[in-house]
């Protein structure tokens, strides 16, 4: 099925993380030494240092609508506490945004500290199948503000937003194929990690076009009507909530 909402800007109150349709979050493991929060400010994510027998696992989430045409993402957010790691290759906040492309590009603004580095941001263009990646290292001093990963045309743009400016950190050739999913990960290495804390306050989506795509079922079972239920349900929170950021907007 396919589900279009053209020309919409989408915003995700990350207050709301945990019952948000648009998002798929992903809680601490059990037995983590990781805590999240909902606090009056937005969602906090605290990270401790390794814990034994505890298996790694990212916190984070997954927008889940795709998007078409020129767009332009933002993640709101504060450092609270950033520390190096004692080994490894760094730690830190990723925010990606994977085009759905040969190439499996990912458009990336990374808050990292590496051992004996501090900490920086990397805007970055990859991909499995990208010939020529491309990478860039700036030392900004950010502790509240916005990621944004916009494309005009084929022309993708990274920045980063603080309280007194905002900075283009550089662009790359990205053509024009959908976004395929976006996401917001607090990383953990298998060892070195040291305390870390990130203030995650909402997510903004525009697009000229949004959609979910379901393939067609040439059967029909019990699991494919809960699968239908489902996506009736999704559609309609989807719609409820453009309508309220419509009315919230006007």
């Amino acid at each position: 099925m396919f589900l279009s909402f053209a020309s919409e800007r989408l915003e995700v109150d990350l207050r709301n993380a945990s019952r948000d349709p648009l998002i798929d979050f992903t809680s601490p493991i059990a037995g983590s030494p990781d805590r999240v929060e909902v606090t009056r400010d937005g969602l906090l994510i605290r990270q401790g240092r390794d814990k034994k027998g505890v298996t790694k696992r990212d916190t984070g989430f997954k927008f889940l609508l795709s998007g078409s045409g020129g767009f332009e993402v933002s993640l709101d957010l504060k450092k609270v506490k950033l520390e190096e790691p004692s080994s490894g290759w760094g730690q830190g906040l990723i925010f990606s945004l994977w085009l759905d492309d040969p190439e499996q590009s990912v458009l990336q603004v990374c808050l990292l500290a590496l051992p004996g580095s501090g900490v920086s941001i990397r805007a970055e263009k990859i991909g499995r199948n990208v010939k020529i990646p491309m990478r860039k290292n700036v030392n900004i001093d950010f502790d509240s503000g916005k990621f944004v990963i916009s494309r005009t045309g084929t022309l993708a743009s990274f920045s980063v937003a603080n309280r007194t400016k905002e900075t283009k950190v550089f662009e790359a050739e990205c053509g024009s194929r959908d976004i395929q999913s976006i996401s917001v990960w607090c990383t953990r290495q298998d060892q070195g990690n040291t305390p870390a804390e990130y203030l995650l306050r909402s997510l903004a989506v525009k697009a000229d076009g949004f959609y979910s795509y379901q393939k067609t079922a040439y059967w029909f079972t019990w699991w494919h009507g809960m699968s239908l239920t489902f996506l009736a349900v999704f559609v309609v929170a989807v719609f409820l909530k453009l309508r309220a950021d419509r009315i919230a907007n006007s």
